[in-house]
């Protein structure tokens, strides 16, 4: 039975080997002031390597991890005040680390493979989430998170007449995360890019530069219901028109 302790530094060392510990504390009661947890590794002798150390200052039960350690480990437990508490530890052998581990690149088995999942923190969020992979490589580029779609296209155009290459309009419950975008011809002209008639690019063809190229580095996002338009105007001379191809680079998710 957890008895009531008055306030003070309570030590307790442990001979253990593993690779994590998983502890539970338990506080019972807290007459006021805080219980303070602390790890330490016993390098040698009198030398401690601080592990964890974390105050709480409420009645509950609270979980947390301590890793990594080898094998002597002392534990403190201090408090302000006058308190009950219960601390209870367990830890993972390093021969069922061993156990769990796979070959690199083998399929996922759920019930047997128990990998540490390495996760990332949003700090716009405040939340933790676990860092996923596309066949072994991370995801850093929302264009590839995403169905890859591509736009081509080639038009006749008319000498001074603004023309419209193309447009898109997002489906309902998807987005289009907006990559690259390429018109190239050889009659100079001007062509222009909007959403919803909001231009969000721009570019010239000339008969010495044929291409131009407009990459959006972060990735634009066109959302559900909005019109994606690029137009495209020709000098008025030549009278003669010509041809303009286009190629848009896009995903949806």
């Amino acid at each position: 039975m957890p008895v009531v302790r008055a306030a003070g530094s309570h030590i307790q060392t442990l001979l253990i080997q593993g690779n994590s510990i998983l502890s539970t504390l338990v506080i019972d009661s807290l007459t006021s002031g805080s219980v303070l947890v602390e790890f330490e590794e016993i390098v040698y002798e009198d030398q401690l390597k601080p592990l964890f150390s974390r105050s709480f200052s409420s009645v509950g039960t609270f979980e947390f991890w301590t890793h990594p350690y080898h094998n002597s480990i002392k534990v403190t437990v201090t408090t302000t005040d006058a308190s009950k508490f219960t601390i209870k530890s367990t830890v993972r052998a390093d021969v069922e680390l061993l156990r769990s581990s796979s070959l690199d690149g083998a399929d996922f088995d759920p019930t047997d493979n128990k990998h540490i999942p390495v996760g990332c923190y949003d700090p716009d969020q405040e939340k933790l989430f676990f860092l996923r992979c596309k066949n072994g490589v991370l995801v850093t580029d929302p264009i590839d998170t995403g169905d890859p779609i591509f736009i081509d296209g080639e038009t006749a155009t008319t000498p001074g007449v603004i023309q419209t290459l193309l447009t898109s309009i997002v489906p309902v419950g998807k987005t289009h995360i907006l990559s690259k975008i390429h018109i190239s011809g050889s009659i100079g002209g001007k062509w222009l890019a909007d959403i919803d008639s909001a231009i969000i690019g721009s570019g010239r063809i000339a008969s010495g530069s044929p291409d131009s190229t407009l990459e959006f580095t972060p990735r634009r996002k066109i959302l559900a219901g909005e019109s994606f338009r690029v137009r495209f105007t020709s000098k008025s001379k030549p009278i003669a028109g010509s041809d303009v191809n286009h190629h848009v680079m896009l995903a949806e998710i």
